[in-house]
């Protein structure tokens, strides 16, 4: 049992012995996981056969399977890195996260920006870059609540309505706190 008594050095010790010591492991090192990531197929393939085809009905199932499968790997980066050093450096552990997921999602909201331009009439690009600015800062899913957006009304096909789950993700975490 790892306690934050036991001494850092039997704690990689009691890491190292342990069968499922690859638990929440990435894509860097030998800690690839392809379980993981036919688990990541599975998602996308849900999430587009349901912007494609309308199917599976509820194709939140997908979006679901990311969440579970970030915090499985969040955790599980977290645990080895307070295994390893001793505790948790939420700094380092955000600047990993923005240098990972900042440049694509600035050129996602660029690039979406940029469609809404050529393509909508000026109420729906003004919507659309309200929207990314919201996202910008992590806050597209206070925005949506405002604005009383239905996530699961299949009417509602919005490209923004992606920003939300990072969003709640951050919200969760300024909300409940690391523990």
């Amino acid at each position: 049992m790892l306690s934050m008594t036991t001494p850092p050095t039997e704690r990689r010790l009691l890491a190292s012995s342990r069968p499922h010591q690859d638990v929440g492991a990435s894509r860097q090192g030998n800690h690839f996981r392809s379980d993981i990531e036919g688990l990541r197929a599975i998602a996308v393939g849900l999430v587009m056969a349901d912007h494609i085809f309308g199917w599976p009905t509820s194709g939140f199932i997908g979006v679901d399977i990311f969440f579970v499968i970030s915090g499985f790997l969040i955790t599980g980066l977290l645990v080895r890195e307070r295994v390893r050093t001793g505790g948790i450096s939420i700094r380092a552990f955000y600047v990993r996260r923005i240098r990972r997921l900042l440049p694509a999602a600035f050129t996602t909201l660029a690039a979406t920006v940029l469609a809404a331009y050529a393509l909508f009439f000026s109420g729906r690009f003004q919507q659309t870059l309200s929207d990314a600015v919201w996202a910008t800062f992590f806050g597209a899913n206070i925005n949506f609540a405002r604005q009383g957006t239905d996530y699961s009304s299949r009417q509602l096909r919005h490209p923004r309505c992606s920003t939300s789950g990072p969003s709640r993700s951050r919200s969760s975490s300024i909300c409940c706190g690391p523990r």
